[in-house]
């Protein structure tokens, strides 16, 4: 009995949601099937097959589950939600293409034409270089606006003297 029950829970969790209502509407049958057979052989009278009487209980019971299931089906509600993901997902979109930056190129370097010597490299930081895409849209006046697309960080290298 213990082992039906865990088919029962195993199949009521197959019946997830993002599973189509189709495959929802089989793993209920499923369930319901199982349900009426193990009711069924479990109510048959000594003198009876039980095997017969499971499969009519459980025939009976996946037919009902079935028919539940298909009267409970909404099309137009499914409709909506989908529609309500789909405005969802493009808003989402639709920020992230407005506030996206991403960053194009990165590096480093000494500004130096000459590698510095082994025995210097602690003191100097060099400088580093960020280059991003961006689309942002500036006011520069009254009804003037600038589009910009890109921007260059530069950080400097620097001589560090620890005293």
């Amino acid at each position: 009995m213990q082992r039906f029950g865990l088919l029962l829970l195993i199949l009521n969790c197959a019946a997830c949601s993002t599973m189509s209502y189709k495959n929802k509407t089989l793993s209920y049958m499923a369930a319901g099937f199982a349900t009426g057979a193990v009711a069924g052989v479990s109510t048959a009278h000594e003198d009876d097959n039980k095997n017969m009487h499971g499969l009519l209980w459980g025939s009976v019971a996946a037919a009902a589950v079935g028919a539940i299931m298909t009267y409970n089906y909404d099309e137009n509600t499914e409709i909506k939600h989908r529609e309500a993901q789909v405005r969802e997902l493009e808003a989402r979109l639709s920020d992230f293409k407005r506030n996206s930056t991403t960053v194009a190129k990165d590096g480093e370097t000494t500004f130096m034409e000459a590698k510095l010597p082994k025995g210097l490299r602690h003191l100097v930081q060099p400088g580093k270089w960020k280059h991003y895409g961006i689309d942002e849209w500036k006011k520069i006046g009254d009804g003037e606006y600038v589009h910009q697309d890109q921007l260059l960080e530069v950080v400097p290298a620097k001589v560090i003297i620890e005293q």
